[in-house]
């Protein structure tokens, strides 16, 4: 069922921030764990997103569409804490002298 997808993918996601959250990697101020934690989340959404479409087909439409629009949400979300670390660890890594990129 699809609920099972978002079980499967919230124990993935838990696993991304061993023993913590995101808002504790947040105060922690780690930019290069934060970055990473958020390029998986991105791509743990996505791939659950497609496994839920392929779903789709053969079980509860409604309980697919849900699932699919909770996924897509959740990229979204990753997506937009992505990108507002990004210019963060540009601006760091300029401010070390390393090469940004």
């Amino acid at each position: 069922p699809p609920q099972a997808l978002v079980q499967e993918y919230q124990l993935k996601l838990a696993k991304l921030t061993p023993g913590m959250s995101f808002e504790d990697l947040e105060r922690k101020g780690d930019l290069s764990a934060q970055l990473a934690v958020t390029k998986k989340a991105m791509k743990l959404a996505t791939s659950h997103e497609i496994l839920s479409k392929q779903r789709a087909s053969d079980s509860d439409g409604k309980a697919s569409k849900d699932c699919i629009s909770y996924f897509r949400q959740q990229y979204i979300l990753w997506e937009g804490r992505y990108m507002s670390i990004l210019p963060k660890v540009s601006v760091v890594a300029k401010e070390a002298g390393a090469p940004a990129g």
